[in-house]
């Protein structure tokens, strides 16, 4: 909206006609708009992660608001973006988390269990970067709850393989595991 109303202060929309054309403001008070400083937005955006900002830009379901040809300005829900980004991260959160588990699962050789943790561990941050506001120290905290939450599925004995073990205390409180009786 900015190099919009920028073009239009410039000039810039009757040069592309043919039109001889200039800038609409003279003197100091042109360049008002080239201080970043000075600029002030009267509501912050609602959401800006780039998921929100990518999909603000090219929003199928925006209307034009003027009959400029050379107006950009359209209009449009800021509601409906907000719910798509919410729904495509609920998604992609379910399918990190399903995906992870069943495949984990499916998976017995350890350094492709362990190749998959990754894989998925940077998924999940990739996410977390792209579909939230999330500050550098949150990204940090909850990839290493997701990559401890997956190493405890893959190192635990969730399905009951079968293999009973038990354990025996021998002297000096030493523990050793063998097989079970029957």
């Amino acid at each position: 909206m900015l190099s919009t109303f920028r073009d239009y202060v410039d000039g810039e929309s009757v040069k592309v006609l043919g039109a001889g054309g200039g800038p609409i403001i003279h003197g100091k008070a042109r360049h008002f708009l080239e201080d970043k400083v000075e600029l002030v937005a009267l509501r912050k955006a609602i959401e800006d992660d780039p998921l929100s900002k990518l999909l603000q830009d090219n929003w199928a379901f925006q209307k034009r608001a003027a009959t400029d040809p050379f107006d950009r300005t359209t209009i449009y829900k800021s509601k409906y973006v907000v719910r798509t980004v919410a729904a495509i991260a609920m998604v992609i959160a379910t399918l990190l988390l399903i995906g992870a588990t069943v495949g984990l699962s499916l998976v017995s050789d350890t350094r492709a269990r362990l190749g998959m943790i990754a894989v998925f561990t940077l998924l999940f941050a990739l996410s977390m970067v792209l579909l939230t506001n999330a500050k550098k120290a949150e990204i940090y905290t909850a990839t290493a709850a997701y990559a401890a939450v997956l190493v405890v599925f893959v190192s635990g004995d969730l399905g009951d393989s079968g293999n009973d073990r038990c354990f025996i205390q021998l002297a000096d409180r030493l523990l050793t595991q063998i097989k079970c009786p029957s």
